[in-house]
């Protein structure tokens, strides 16, 4: 599958998520724990699934140990970040909150610059610059829940 195609998919099933994760949080308000646990055991069990069929004999033992340190800190970023997205969205609409998510974004960019040195070309700023700004027309603009509704 060409990387545009899962792109794609990948942004279709976020989408997905943030319509799912709104529609709970709104719901049940104290599901922050229950769902996340869901979520991750999902994951876990997908993880599992795919490292069997693409041969756990091909993971270094080796490599692993010289890396827990990373793993066990991108497991706990990635951990806090899904627990702080779905206690946003009790109080902001899943709209919103995904447009603000593309924030995300841009702070990997500006830290991947500092921590990594891998930083974007003029015409990639330029374009981030765009979106930060149709960031803050769309998230400034207030509309009243009458005019929402009918929109």
């Amino acid at each position: 599958m060409a990387w545009p195609a899962i792109m794609l998919l990948q942004n279709i099933i976020a989408a997905l998520f943030a319509i799912y994760a709104r529609r709970i949080a709104r719901g049940y308000k104290n599901a922050t724990l229950p769902f996340n646990i869901i979520t991750y055991g999902v994951i876990a069990l997908s993880g599992s699934i795919y490292g069997i069929y693409h041969g756990l004999q091909s993971i270094s033992i080796d490599q692993f140990h010289n890396l827990l340190g990373i793993f066990i800190s991108a497991g706990i970023c990635f951990a806090v970040t899904n627990i702080l997205s779905y206690i946003f969205f009790e109080y902001v609409d899943a709209g919103i909150a995904t447009i603000l998510s593309t924030l995300n974004i841009i702070t990997a960019v500006i830290l991947s610059t500092l921590v990594i040195h891998e930083g974007l070309t003029a015409k990639q700023i330029i374009g981030a610059l765009v979106i930060i700004c149709a960031i803050q027309i769309i998230v400034s603009t207030s509309v009243s829940r009458y005019r929402h509704q009918r929109l």
